[in-house]
């Protein structure tokens, strides 16, 4: 299978020019605001948050193949979080795939179920992609599974340092993907976007955990499933 980056992105500039958000619809009583996820922008969440939405990165026929290929080959595990004395299992699994000499891996990685870019060569190839989009590095991609719409992510926050980037990739059924400001960020607006299969979305450690939280909301509807591919770089 090969992976190829579409035209669209190719002739994107060196830097994306900010603009002012473009909404479908908003829905004054919940203050939740729905993103355009078929436009390529860039949105302030509030508070110098800022989410970056592509469309699509990668065609819906590469997407699906790549769906296929993780499902088949990928080692997928049921994480396990200690919260409040309690062990909490996900409503979903995960894997994970770094590159060979880090010293240092993602704390929700099992070292046992480590696997490697260089036996993923399709998945290396997007990381590629989004290296050249974002004008970042990434040493590793967690991978979530969400088997149908039943399957979730609560609203929580990830611990990002300064300046660091979350990229995450979608294959499979688009879910919708929600952000909720932080009590401490005194924002008061809600955001939606949908996440189609071969989409990107980027964001900063503000939008990503300083000032807002993020959650995968049940889609009771939806029954196939989801894969999304975020990736992330550790500091050795």
């Amino acid at each position: 299978m090969q992976i190829t980056q579409k035209n669209q992105v190719q002739q994107q500039n060196e830097q994306i020019v900010k603009q002012e958000p473009i909404y479908l619809d908003v829905v004054p009583d919940q203050n939740k605001y729905i993103i355009n996820h078929n436009k390529e922008q860039q949105i302030d969440l509030g508070k110098n948050s800022i989410l970056q939405v592509f469309p699509r990165i990668i065609s819906e026929k590469e997407s699906q193949e790549l769906y296929d290929l993780l499902m088949d080959k990928c080692k997928w595990y049921q994480p396990q979080y200690m919260i409040g004395g309690n062990l909490q299992y996900p409503d979903r699994k995960m894997s994970g795939i770094t590159e060979r000499d880090r010293q240092k891996i993602y704390r929700a990685f099992k070292q046992e179920e480590l696997q490697y870019f260089e036996d993923f060569p399709e998945i290396k190839k997007v990381k590629e992609i989004v290296e050249n989009i974002t004008k970042n590095k990434y040493s590793h991609v967690l991978l979530n599974y969400y088997e149908s719409g039943k399957n979730t992510i609560g609203y929580h926050s990830d611990q990002l340092i300064p300046g660091q980037l979350v990229a995450s990739v979608s294959l499979g059924a688009a879910r919708k993907f929600r952000f909720q400001p932080q009590k401490i960020s005194g924002i008061q607006k809600q955001y939606e976007v949908l996440l189609k299969p071969g989409s990107l979305v980027v964001f900063d450690e503000n939008a990503g955990g300083k000032f807002f939280k993020h959650s995968i909301p049940k889609e009771m509807k939806i029954k196939e499933g989801r894969i999304n591919l975020t990736f992330r770089n550790t500091v050795e």
